[in-house]
């Protein structure tokens, strides 16, 4: 545009030229002023209301000025002299600079409400600290959503060297999780994120900053989680003897996290279960075996790695496994393999503990028993069977400890009272009695 500032007509003095510009997309308002007579020309920008000076200052030739971080709106340039004797006629030249990514999607996401959905592994493009008419837009918010536990990251890029910070939330919108902030690129991360919906914040270090940035979300999903709800012993997963499991623990969401994962194995006859837990994340995880009770530890400790814990002398019944972490701020996918292996001979008829549920144990027969196996607080510490002699004679008993721990057998007479022979031993014994 072409104009005349400063000229005199009839006690007039035209002393001030306005114009309007009306933007429609964020960027940088460029103004050139031309003195075509060498006099002093000001050429300032104004704010929405008129009165906000943004840039701008005068020349006797020409001059270019700018202000950048300026949201879509309506601007003013004020042309005048420098000293009111002057008088100049300028050429006046306009322009929008804009930022590298022109266009953002979401506005207005300035609050966690509002926040423009990211999908994993996506990307965005917005603009924080653009200004106008008194207006900062200081804050953008985002959300993502996965779907799995696993590993949140995110990206942001400064397109223009101004300190940006991107900053992870909790679904509370109040719990910073992981970010900071980057004049060029940056990438943060959070670990252990259950599934849920967690928020991004978008916003520069200093207020009178601004930038074009780009945001960068990807999500790394671990090993296949375990059924939840499965906290609590009441609540435990069945798993079948010879199965193996995966699982996450303490992976946390919105000020939950889960602590404890339970597991019920029942295997149906005596023997030994063994656990083998496997922590993918090198954190200590715990896995414990419980008597039926879900309190008395029998056995079982942590590990970062991997490791086996073994219990014999179990009887058949139902058992369970809890899985945790040793340090509550400590996380971990994990694979559990519970096994059960069988006592090496079958088991005698129970119960069979006192003189009155007795056995009937046949001369010139063999058999085969357990004892000593535990079940929910009971020890089946003896075994008890009645021989019936039809005449007199030798009576021999033999007895061999399978596993070589030490047992005993000794022969009552029919009062069930009065010891006739009979000692420990953890290898082969035979006894022998006239009777």
């Amino acid at each position: 545009m072409t104009g005349h500032i400063g000229y005199y007509h009839n006690s007039y003095d035209d002393l001030t030229d306005w114009w309007k510009v009306t933007t429609t997309l964020d960027g940088q308002i460029s103004f050139t002023i031309t003195s075509v007579n060498g006099q002093n020309v000001y050429a300032e920008l104004f704010d929405g209301d008129g009165a906000t000076k943004l840039a701008g200052n005068f020349t006797s030739s020409t001059a270019t000025y700018s202000q950048d971080g300026l949201l879509p709106g309506t601007y003013y340039i004020r042309i005048r002299n420098y000293y009111t004797y002057e008088f100049t006629p300028y050429i006046l030249k306009t322009n929008l600079v804009l930022p590298v990514n022109s266009t953002e999607p979401g506005e207005n996401n300035n609050f966690a409400i509002n926040a423009v959905n990211v999908n994993i592994n996506d990307s965005t493009n917005g603009h924080i600290g653009y200004y106008y008419n008194g207006y900062d837009d200081l804050i953008d918010w985002y959300k993502v959503t996965p779907s799995e536990d696993g590993r949140i990251i995110f990206k942001i890029n400064s397109l223009n060297g101004q300190n940006v910070y991107a900053e992870l939330f909790d679904g509370d919108t109040l719990t910073e999780l992981s970010g900071n902030y980057t004049s060029s690129s940056a990438t943060y991360f959070k670990d252990g994120a259950a599934a849920g919906t967690y928020y991004i914040r978008i916003r520069n270090y200093y207020d009178y900053e601004f930038s074009p940035y780009a945001l960068v979300v990807t999500h790394q999903p671990t090993v296949p989680d375990d059924p939840e709800l499965n906290n609590t012993f009441g609540t435990a997963i069945p798993i079948q003897p010879g199965d193996s499991v995966t699982g996450h623990i303490g992976y946390t969401y919105n000020g939950y996290d889960d602590f404890n994962d339970w597991y019920v194995v029942s295997p149906n006859s005596d023997g030994l279960i063994s656990l083998k837990i496997t922590s993918h994340n090198g954190q200590n995880v715990y896995a414990e075996l419980f008597d039926n009770d879900g309190v008395t530890d029998l056995t079982g400790s942590y590990t970062s790695s991997t490791a086996t814990y073994t219990r014999d002398g179990l009887a058949a019944g139902t058992y369970y496994v809890r899985i945790k972490t040793y340090y509550t701020f400590e996380f971990a996918p994990y694979a559990l393999v519970v096994n059960h292996t069988p006592a090496n001979l079958t088991n005698d008829v129970e119960p069979n503990n006192y003189i009155a549920n007795a056995l009937s144990f046949p001369i010139n027969t063999t058999i085969t028993g357990h004892i000593g196996y535990y079940y929910n607080h009971y020890d089946d510490t003896t075994d008890v069977y009645t021989i019936t002699l039809p005449v007199d004679g030798k009576l021999t008993i033999d007895l061999d400890p399978e596993y070589f721990q030490n047992v005993y057998a000794t022969l009552y007479d029919n009062n069930g009272t009065t010891v006739l022979f009979g000692t420990y031993t953890s290898s082969f014994l035979s006894q022998t009695k006239m009777i």
